[in-house]
């Protein structure tokens, strides 16, 4: 695996020749509750995207660039440390990137988010950066834990509603990628409770309703789910099973049809 920033101008050009994949984690700093760092999203992206990529090998080339740390996180304001910008300004953001990307010789771009507030803008980037440049190109989003929601539902400890925010899958990911960052002796158990049967209250088990609250209506400690189950083992359980489904899907995605970007 190579990261874009480690790279000099001839090792980019030779990158892009070869036709590399460009892997864009798109993070958020925000509110994780009481025991989590700020940058947990960030932190976790960039984990499971290193490990994919670690995973691949020689078989696709791919390059990562730097995470995108600031996401759309309005909602959290209301607790400290959350930063975060508009949803235009993201989406903005993010065809800027895809734009210079492409105009470096690459045609390969996936985004990949870890933060739920961001997901339906990767999407709409990816139209607006479809249409902005010419060429041939191929272009694809996801968000790390839908990737692989069969097998974290088989590994997970807790009952539905365990996995939220600052939960059982993030507090366990930050146990296996970044230890020395997480407070246990501060977690709690918030889980949201279900008002209607319309909306979901966890990661894996969503519902086909969604509604603007604000993070601080669902929960007053910042934790919706159960982070006193997780472990370091867990999230090691955790980052290989969404690893191999990420790394799965830029197997397949290396040999994507090329389209022709520019206004449709």
């Amino acid at each position: 695996m190579r990261e874009w920033q480690d790279l000099a101008v001839p090792d980019l050009r030779a990158a892009a020749d070869a036709g590399s994949i460009v892997i864009v984690p798109v993070g958020s700093i925000e509110q994780h509750g009481p025991h989590l760092p700020v940058a947990t999203d960030s932190m976790c992206v960039a984990g499971v995207v290193r490990l994919a990529a670690e995973r691949i090998g020689g078989r696709v080339p791919v390059l990562v660039t730097p995470v995108v740390q600031y996401g759309f996180s309005e909602d959290h304001l209301g607790f400290p440390g959350t930063i975060s910008v508009t949803a235009a300004q993201l989406e903005e953001t993010l065809v800027s990137i895809g734009s210079s990307i492409v105009a470096s010789g690459f045609a390969r771009i996936v985004l990949v988010n870890g933060h739920g507030g961001n997901d339906r803008l990767l999407y709409y980037a990816l139209r607006r950066t479809r249409a902005a440049v010419t060429g041939p190109i191929a272009l694809a989003a996801t968000t790390y834990w839908s990737l692989a929601r069969e097998e974290l539902a088989a590994l997970r400890s807790s009952e539905p509603g365990g996995m939220g925010h600052a939960c059982e899958l993030e507090t366990s990911l930050m146990l296996h990628f970044r230890p020395e960052t997480v407070h246990m002796e501060r977690a709690v158990r918030d889980v949201a409770a279900v008002y209607s049967r319309y909306r979901g209250n966890d990661l894996l088990v969503t519902g086909p309703v969604m509604a603007p609250d604000r993070w601080l209506e669902r929960s007053r400690s910042g934790i919706t789910g159960d982070p006193l189950v997780a472990t370091a083992g867990q999230g090691r359980l955790f980052a290989e099973a969404i690893a191999m489904r990420l790394a799965m899907f830029l197997e397949e995605f290396a040999g994507w049809p090329l389209v022709e970007g520019g206004p449709a």
